[in-house]
This record gives structure tokens, C-alpha cells and sequence, in this order.
């Protein structure tokens, strides 16, 4: 019973507060991402807290769901950090979209993630500026990207 409540819940609406934190944290990571090729650990941990504070005006259970999808996310992508494809900061990226959204919904948004970040690869490499291959693509796009397909589709 317990396991069944960490795994399921429904992913908030863009417009809830946990959306609002969501959607806010996708858009400065993903303008800084673009700009500097990092993301700002200040950023994500104050957007963590801001969802453990949200999530525990609904009781202990959702502060586990919270936990149960941070983790979630991180450990799924956590493979791609240890073969350098990926940053830490997209895989602490991912991991604060798992706490939002709950852990059933990662796959799915990873799934759309990676065929963005294909997409956007595609785009770099063709691109004529040399600095944008050698620094590599900034995967905070195709984050936010997957999370928004999958806020579209959802509804």
C-alpha cells in the first residue's frame, strides 16, 4: 500500500504551485544552461525546498512521494553521468522534475527528453559555430522541452 502511494500521483497542473516552481526552475535553467553551459546549483535547491515546503502542507505521504521521485529521476539518469554525456546539473535538473511531477511520470518524460535532445543535437552539430560543438549541447532545453510535451499530452 505504502509502495502504490509513492508511486502514484498525478502530475500537478501546470498552474498549481508545485506547476508554477516546475516551470519556473525549466525556464531560468534552461536561459542559463544556453548561456553559460551550467546550471546554478543555488537555483535547484531553492527550488527543492520550495517543493518540500508545498508538499508538506499535504502530510507525510507526499513529502515521501517527493523524495521517493527525486530519486527516481536521478538514479535513472545517473548511467548517462557516469559516461560523461551529461552534466550534474541536468541529472539534479531531472531529479527536481521527478519530485514534482512523482516518479510514475518520469519514464515517459525522459522518453520525450531524449528524442528532444536528439532533435537539439541534430541542430548543434549542423550549426556553423565551432564553440557550440566543442562545449557541448545544453540539455536543459530538452529537460523542459520533455516536461512540457508531456504536460500537453497529459491534458
Amino acid at each position: 500500500m505504502l509502495l502504490d502511494m509513492m508511486l502514484y500521483r498525478a502530475a500537478s497542473a501546470p498552474l498549481s504551485p508545485t506547476g508554477i516552481v516546475l516551470f519556473v526552475t525549466l525556464g531560468i535553467s534552461s536561459f542559463w544552461d544556453l548561456v553559460s553551459r551550467r546550471i546554478p546549483n543555488v537555483l535547484l535547491f531553492f527550488a527543492l525546498i520550495s517543493l518540500f515546503v508545498i508538499a508538506s502542507f499535504s502530510g507525510f505521504y507526499e513529502l515521501l512521494r517527493l523524495l521517493f521521485g527525486a530519486l527516481f529521476g536521478m538514479v535513472l539518469m545517473l548511467p548517462a553521468y557516469l559516461c560523461r554525456s551529461m552534466g550534474a546539473g541536468d541529472v539534479k535538473l531531472v531529479g527536481l522534475v521527478g519530485a514534482a511531477v512523482g516518479a510514475l511520470h518520469v519514464p515517459s518524460i525522459l522518453l520525450s527528453t531524449i528524442l528532444i535532445g536528439g532533435l537539439l543535437s541534430s541542430v548543434f552539430l549542423l550549426s556553423k559555430n565551432t564553440t557550440v560543438k566543442e562545449s557541448g549541447v545544453p540539455y536543459a532545453i530538452a529537460i523542459s522541452g520533455g516536461v512540457l510535451q508531456h504536460f500537453i499530452f497529459l491534458s
